[in-house]
């Protein structure tokens, strides 16, 4: 989809957590845990790591972290399996350098999936290799528990596929990235640089960088009933690379996820006592023609 215009730790477990999947939700878990009228759960949330061979051992530095706040101090990493893939050397190596460390941090290291279900209230999948995120998650549904599966995107969308989950499941892929990496602003619009790069692209280094042009950007979907192969709008071939057939606004991606999602499109958010909207005011419409089929919003 091109668009016209354009990380808590725990607020991204709760929006990528596969809980129709699980069957349970990670609002239901903390409510079942805190007490009546209070904002502070009684008893933290017990989490549990599949996968120690990435990024386990910073993740547990941050959510074990002893001034840890907000929703972060809700929920502690109690139990590990340390998992790992015998062909991927980088996987072996992380997870040699992982374990003891995240041991130290109070985490339980068990030599089961079954076992480490048995200790906790979810599940973070976080194993280097996605081919390995089916198989492991599983087990995981099959218990109940809510669970985040991190990267890799194509392995994700497949697995999901493949287990009946993904038109239940709306993910989305979108960045600061533009269509034009060499302007910034829009067209005719002088805006200060944020970096210097040159007009033809030479060398390598220059790649990683980019230009926040907001007149051509793109944003992928999977699932939550989103027409497979669609491409909506279109940009210019040439520069300036323009979106030029069917140009979609950020408000108009927000009320098309709340409609994937069954949320009512006047859902808002009240902060310093004033109502925030995704769009205007919540009178957005979403853009229908992105789904291919009839969404089931009755989420159970």
């Amino acid at each position: 989809m091109r668009a016209s215009s354009t990380r808590s730790l725990a607020g991204l477990l709760v929006g990528v957590a596969l809980t129709a999947a699980a069957g349970q939700t990670w609002a239901a878990t903390r409510a079942a845990q805190e007490p009546p009228g209070e904002g502070k759960l009684a008893t933290p949330i017990k989490a549990g790591i599949i996968g120690l061979d990435a990024h386990a051992l910073p993740w547990t530095k941050i959510i074990n972290a002893p001034g840890a706040s907000g929703e972060l101090a809700d929920m502690t990493v109690v139990v590990g399996y340390p998992g790992g893939s015998s062909d991927i050397p980088q996987s072996l190596e992380l997870r040699e350098k992982s374990v003891g460390p995240v041991a130290e941090l109070g985490v339980e290291i068990v030599a089961s999936i079954d076992a480490l279900l048995e200790k906790v209230d979810v599940v973070m999948i976080l194993s280097i290799d996605g081919r390995m995120h089916l198989e492991q998650a599983k087990p995981v549904f099959a218990a109940g528990k809510p669970v985040f599966i991190d990267k890799p995107i194509a392995q994700l969308i497949k697995d999901l596929d493949e287990s009946g989950h993904l038109d239940r499941t709306l993910i989305i892929l979108a960045s600061e990235f533009s269509r034009d990496a060499i302007m910034e602003g829009r067209p005719g619009e002088q805006v200060k640089n944020q970096v210097n790069q040159p007009d033809i692209i030479e060398e390598e280094k220059f790649y990683g960088m980019h230009r926040h042009f907001t007149d051509g950007s793109s944003v992928l979907m999977w699932g939550g009933g989103v027409e497979k192969g669609l491409v909506y709008g279109k940009t210019a071939d040439e520069r300036p690379c323009s979106s030029i057939e069917n140009p979609v606004v950020i408000d108009q991606v927000h009320q098309s996820i709340y409609h994937a999602l069954g949320m009512h499109p006047e859902t808002h958010y009240t902060i310093e006592g004033r109502p925030f909207y995704t769009t205007p005011d919540g009178q957005g419409k979403p853009i229908l023609d992105l789904f291919g089929k009839a969404i089931d919003n009755q989420r159970s």
